[in-house]
């Protein structure tokens, strides 16, 4: 039992830091993308030739390369949150193993972190509700 609790809550974390450090990559692929944009934009507000085909087919190219970016920041979203609420189930159900297996300090440790968890996830900040509302708007 202590082991199972042990494997579940090894993995709860890694699917946790898995899920929050793609999602701050894709967030970062958009700002790159955006910034590249933004620019090209202004270097062809600053320059003399204005009507540079090739200039005007570059920058139709980085607005669909954001757009694409934005669209898969919100399509990965989805599954990232999903991989973060099954990362805290598994690592909820090895802290309660460890907590019941445990003994002394791992268990008043075990104990605490599902009270933290608990509360701070699922009753009080609900931390992956913003983002959802947010990634369908």
């Amino acid at each position: 039992m202590a082991v199972l609790a042990k494997v579940s809550l090894m993995i709860g974390l890694l699917l946790v830091v898995v899920a929050r450090s793609c999602e701050s990559l894709n967030f970062r692929t958009v700002d790159r993308a955006d910034a590249k944009y933004d620019e090209a934009r202004a270097e062809r507000g600053s320059s003399r030739f204005d009507g540079d085909d090739d200039d005007s087919s570059r920058l139709k190219g980085l607005r669909e390369d954001v757009r694409d970016a934005e669209i898969g920041l919100r399509m990965n979203g989805l599954w990232y949150e999903l991989l973060f609420m099954l990362g805290t189930i598994l690592l909820l159900l090895g802290l309660v193993g460890v907590g019941f297996a445990g003994s002394g300090s791992e268990r008043m440790v075990a104990m605490v972190m599902i009270a933290v968890i608990t509360f701070s996830i699922f009753v009080f900040g609900v931390a992956w509700l913003p983002k959802l509302r947010a990634g369908m708007g």
